[in-house]
């Protein structure tokens, strides 16, 4: 009984050390074949800069996405009850201050402040006050 157990136990090992290259071979994806809302909630995990905004009533998607690409922020996520968004810094030459200033400054937007909870006023690898502000 013990040496059926024994030679199973070795079947099993030869088994998975055989099998053990080609399945992480076909684990590994590469980054364009996976979907862009996984990749998106996978950085929402990381401590980039965030801002906080309230837009304007009324105005239309594509205004929004206008000014969101040339202040260089993307769209995280939306709160459907209160309408606040929030946005991911995605422009590392600016400081999370000047991005607010414009996105207030852009005149869809109610209110852009930093979010607090999740960021910095710096990026990873940028010391605080290197930008000069």
């Amino acid at each position: 009984m013990v040496y059926k157990l024994y030679k199973i136990e070795e079947i099993v090992f030869f088994v998975t050390i055989l099998l053990l290259p080609s399945f992480l071979s076909t684990s590994c994806v590469d980054s364009a074949d996976v979907d862009p809302s996984v990749q998106l909630e996978e950085r929402a995990k990381t401590n980039l800069p965030r801002i906080m905004v309230k837009f304007e009533d009324g105005v239309a998607d594509a205004s929004i996405a206008a000014v969101l690409e040339n202040v260089g922020v993307r769209q995280l996520k939306t709160f459907e009850y209160t309408g606040i968004c929030v946005l991911e810094v995605t422009d590392s030459r600016k400081t999370i201050k000047e991005i607010c200033l414009q996105l207030n400054n852009s005149g869809i937007v109610k209110y852009a402040e930093v979010d607090h909870t999740v960021s910095t006023n710096t990026f990873p690898g940028q010391e605080k006050g290197a930008a000069g502000k």
